[in-house]
């Protein structure tokens, strides 16, 4: 009974030690990861953020991309009861039109009652920042798309970097002043596609939107179109850049922030599942 007992206790004992180093040096991340990934599921997305589409509704009415910068400028005209507009469509070249298109989305911008919000991103490796054309970039504000893929899913963002906020982050604390906002920020993800109100663009241009559906909303605005690539894998699937965005304001909006237990604390309960199937 007794060499059982301490049998038992070396057991314990040895599977802690070992959980704790696994645990201290982090080895175990990779795998809390994903189990935590299936506790999102489906759930009523937050009131507020509008997702309008560039898809393949919208290229195959308007035309083949990259469209004329005139498109953008129509259509930020056509959403000035928004708060905010967060037009993620990268500007880093002139127009292959013509310096006049250009003009047209400036002077859109310029004259835009509701913030403008433009992509810009860095490179981890050189730092070079590709960033809208000077022209474009006057009269706007500059959000970070780049995103952090650990093992190839899309779970966290750095709300600021490089003096730089999270295109998300700023669209939410653009559109609600005085948010708390952490460092560094688990996206707690709404849902798989479309779980937020998405609507085609070309149905903005073509005035068969009505105002209430963005009236003093953030409007997301991004490619949905399976040829423009623009997809990640997250927790509930795969997810196109925009709605990754949107998921991101929506989290500092309702300010639901994961935080990781202390080393401590996770050691305990460790010791404490360890101790109840000793028993």
């Amino acid at each position: 009974q007794e060499i059982f007992t301490m049998l038992i206790m070396f057991l314990f004992l040895a599977i802690l030690i070992l959980g704790g180093v696994f645990l201290y040096f982090s080895w175990l991340d990779i795998w809390q990861e994903k189990i935590f990934d299936k506790f999102f599921t489906r759930k009523t997305p937050l009131p507020g953020i509008v997702i309008f589409a560039i898809d393949h509704e919208s290229i195959a009415a308007i035309g083949q991309w990259p469209w004329p910068r005139a498109v953008f400028a129509k259509v930020i005209k056509k959403l000035q009861n928004a708060k905010v507009i967060a037009l993620d469509v990268s500007f880093s070249e002139p127009s292959v039109k013509n310096s006049a298109d250009d003009a047209l989305l400036a002077d859109a911008i310029k004259k835009s009652k509701s913030p403008v919000i433009l992509p810009l991103q860095i490179n981890p490796n050189t730092k070079e920042k590709i960033e809208p054309i000077p022209l474009l970039k006057e009269h706007s504000l500059l959000g970070l798309v780049n995103m952090q893929n650990e093992d190839g899913i899309v779970r966290n963002i750095k709300s600021y970097s490089g003096g730089f906020a999270n295109f998300g982050v700023l669209a939410a604390t653009v559109f609600q002043e005085n948010l708390f906002v952490p460092e560094k920020i688990r996206i707690d993800y709404a849902g798989p596609e479309k779980t937020f109100l998405t609507l085609s663009i070309i149905d903005v241009l073509e005035n068969a939107i009505p105002q209430r559906f963005y009236e003093n909303n953030i409007v997301f605005i991004g490619a949905t179109a399976a040829d423009l690539h623009d997809f990640f894998q997250t927790p509930v699937g795969l997810l196109s850049g925009v709605e990754v965005h949107a998921n991101s304001a929506a989290t500092v909006l309702s300010q639901t922030f994961y935080t990781t237990l202390p080393f401590a604390i996770s050691l305990v309960i460790m010791a404490a599942y360890q101790m109840l199937a000793g028993l």
